[in-house]
């Protein structure tokens, strides 16, 4: 059995110091968890408490309520999820290097630890409306990344929709519900299942399984193809050129 920790943290290092961070991630890690495996409903502090190693009492000078908890998994995940949009968007991938890595992203996080999926899904609505006001700002960013990635093939003339918002809607709703379903070491690698999301999500079904992965291949760098992104030329939306030029859209190439 591990040792239970129940050194209580000096006062003057229950500010937001490195280590006292540290061991809070810790704490809403393994919560996570637990929200995933008994519920959020069937989970209290003791659980928390032993789950992460400690007890009860000291607990509570990391973490003040469940709340708090469910208040940092949303934090957690969308500021990971936007952080790493950033960093793929400064090395100057393709627009549809950038949806992957989205959609990459999402269901890294439902492999490694699917509880923050869930909590984000399922939990939104039961927090307080001032801490859900305090993440709407999140959510909304991160939703308008994707709108804003679908809106710029439609100004492209390389995608087709009357609703960005909608089709934005499909895509996460697609990728956000595999934490009901995606099983680490049963299913496909997040990373194959990723790609073939956008394969199907950008040229459909109607379309022959290796025809749709070519098409999604002339659209990425030959690094992204073997699964490494590289940097490459941006254009002044912020948007890589390259793949315009020398990847014409399906229609272009019918005419």
């Amino acid at each position: 059995m591990r040792k239970v920790t129940d050194t209580p943290v000096p006062a003057s290092d229950r500010g937001p110091t490195q280590a006292a961070e540290k061991r809070v991630r810790e704490i809403v890690h393994e919560a996570a968890r637990l929200f995933d495996r008994v519920g959020y409903h069937n989970t209290n502090m003791e659980m928390v408490a032993q789950a992460a190693n400690m007890r009860k009492p000291t607990l509570y000078h990391y973490i003040k309520s469940k709340e708090e908890i469910l208040l940092r998994i949303h934090q957690t995940l969308l500021d990971d999820l936007i952080a790493r949009h950033k960093e793929k968007a400064a090395q100057g991938l393709s627009r549809e290097e950038l949806l992957l890595g989205n959609i990459t992203d999402i269901l890294g996080h439902i492999a490694r630890n699917r509880g923050y999926v869930r909590a984000l899904l399922e939990h939104y609505r039961e927090l307080d409306p001032a801490i859900r006001k305090e993440i709407s700002g999140a959510r909304q960013a991160y939703f308008k990344i994707v709108t804003d990635l679908i809106a710029d093939g439609v100004a492209a003339g390389e995608y087709h929709t009357d609703d960005v918002n909608l089709t934005a809607l499909f895509l996460l709703g697609q990728v956000n519900w595999a934490y009901q379903w995606y099983r680490p070491g049963a299913s496909p690698a997040h990373e194959q299942i990723a790609r073939e999301i956008l394969e199907t999500f950008l040229y459909g079904l109607t379309r022959p399984t290796q025809e749709r992965r070519s098409l999604c291949d002339s659209k990425m760098s030959a690094a992204c193809v073997a699964g490494t992104p590289k940097k490459r030329t941006r254009s002044s939306a912020g948007v890589n050129t390259a793949a315009r030029k020398t990847a014409p859209s399906p229609r272009a190439r019918k005419s």
